[in-house]
């Protein structure tokens, strides 16, 4: 759930930042092949920058045998109540409204693209030289475009040199591939939604399309004077769909003075490498501290709230006792409270001191063994922790480790009901997890001229072999047989 919130977080932040110092530093080159290509750039190290620096980040960084994942805490939901609304509600709900609202973005943009799908069925379709299918439309319509590398063309604009300039324009945008250019700005717009840099950078796309596809005409010798009345004749067309390249959808006086103005010198290319300091500044953005913790605030609550569903579950099953007796206590434990209880220092802080503390068993690192375990503990009214049980279990080995560590939890700032503090249920699901690139695989069994050995194949001498049979899949060793015959 946190994934691709977090991705869209940290890119469009990189995607303002480059297209703002792109904006202010270069405005454009004139040059509209090559703007074009440095808006591309600017869209694939946005997107790349946060995995890319991640992927640094692990390969610099030396780690230990065993990462131990630990989720989150959460109070024991009641049957018929819910959780209060906390820190970590809030970001459950941001990220809820941003999954929501992406949703809605895609859908309009598909609902786009099933209007000229549909569209298809009032056209006729012919192929022109070039190989490039032209649909001509039937009935009252707009403005010519292109769309997934094919024509539409209004009956009515057929004929004569209009026609022709009309497909000279929208070939252009065929073979120039803006159909591509397009899929990848709607869908960062989807992924980034929020970000106004996304939604300019889509609308100065389509803008560098038109005067890429108007230079295409007028280098094809057509008149520019008879161009530009063209396009004062269908510039109150009604454009189809946002998702096209329609013909007349840039501003019209753009268009004509880009026609006019000459080509720049190419030193002002070097305005580009702007770019790389801002590239650079977007890096080092996303590796910040303060970063780093909204990034971890953020796994841990889409994994409190992951958890939340099934520790209500477990807190209405009868696995779980509520008698209070049976917690070594007479107070009466209670399953919600109107304020939680808080590690000190707050979930971040019972996050670190989690990881700081268990110790992954040997015996289960051996064995690959991995999972939730699921404990549940009471917080007392004076804060401390006691009768820790688990409710969930995965092997003796992990449970142990869990509840070793539980036990070991310092003084809570205790629950609250009506300004009094009570003792209450918590609910802590543990995640062991072996990182995958240092995981301990389990040796073969080895055997030495038919019988088991103790030891270590490598202490046999080399010289003293004459052949090893390597045997994968005997169901009674499944970590594997190393049959060794040695020389008589």
């Amino acid at each position: 759930m946190s994934a691709v919130f977090l991705y869209s977080i940290f890119s469009s932040v990189s995607l303002l930042m480059l297209w703002g110092v792109w904006t202010v530093a270069v405005g454009h080159i004139a040059r509209f092949s090559f703007d074009r290509r440095i808006l591309l750039a600017i869209y694939v190290i946005a997107l790349i920058i946060w995995p890319l620096s991640e992927a640094l980040l692990r390969l610099t960084h030396v780690s230990s045998a065993v990462e131990v994942r630990l989720p989150a805490v959460i109070p024991v939901a009641a049957p018929g109540g819910a959780v209060e609304g906390s820190y970590i509600n809030i970001i459950v709900i941001v990220m809820m409204a941003y999954y929501i609202a992406a949703a809605l973005t895609a859908l309009y943009f598909i609902y786009g693209s099933v209007r000229v799908l549909l569209l298809r069925r009032r056209t006729e379709t012919i192929v022109l030289p070039s190989g490039i299918k032209a649909h001509i439309i039937t009935g009252d319509f707009g403005s010519p475009f292109s769309f997934m590398g094919e024509i539409y063309l209004p009956a009515a604009m057929t004929g004569g040199e209009n026609e022709r300039m009309l497909l000279l324009h929208e070939s252009a945008h065929v073979r120039l591939h803006h159909w591509v250019d397009l899929l990848l700005a709607h869908m960062v717009c989807v992924l980034q939604w929020y970000n106004p840099a996304a939604w300019k950078m889509l609308k100065a796309i389509k803008r560098l399309h038109e005067f890429e596809a108007d230079a295409r005409v007028i280098s094809s010798g057509i008149d520019r004077r008879s161009y530009q009345l063209l396009l004062l004749k269908t510039a109150v067309a009604p454009s189809y769909s946002t998702i096209t390249d329609n013909f007349n959808q840039s501003s019209l006086k753009s268009r004509i003075i880009m026609m006019q103005t000459p080509s720049p010198s190419p030193l002002r290319r070097l305005r580009a490498l702007s770019i790389i300091p801002a590239a650079t500044l977007a890096f080092v953005a996303v590796q910040l501290p303060a970063a780093k913790a909204f990034a971890s605030e953020v796994a841990i609550a889409a994994v409190v709230s992951s958890a939340n569903e099934s520790a209500a579950t477990l807190a209405g099953s009868d696995t779980v006792d509520k008698s209070p007796a049976a917690h070594g206590t007479n107070a009466e434990v209670y399953d919600h409270v109107e304020v939680i209880p808080e590690f000190p220092g707050g979930i971040t802080a019972l996050f670190d001191y989690l990881k700081k503390n268990i110790n992954y068993p040997k015996s289960a690192m051996e064995s690959g063994m991995e999972g939730r375990v699921v404990t549940r503990f009471v917080v007392s009214a004076n804060g401390k922790v006691s009768d820790a049980e688990i409710i969930k279990s995965v092997a003796p080995e992990l449970d142990a480790e869990a509840l070793r560590v539980v036990n070991s939890l310092p003084d809570f700032t205790p629950g609250y009901n009506d300004g009094t503090p009570v003792a209450c249920y918590f609910v802590l699901p543990v995640m062991f997890k072996l990182d995958s690139e240092n995981k301990i695989v389990p040796a073969p069994s080895v055997f030495v001229d038919g019988k088991l050995y103790k030891g270590s194949a490598g202490d046999i001498a080399p010289e003293t072999i004459e052949r090893i049979d390597v045997i994968k899949n005997d169901p009674q060793y499944p970590n594997g047989k190393v049959m060794i015959t040695l020389k008589k």
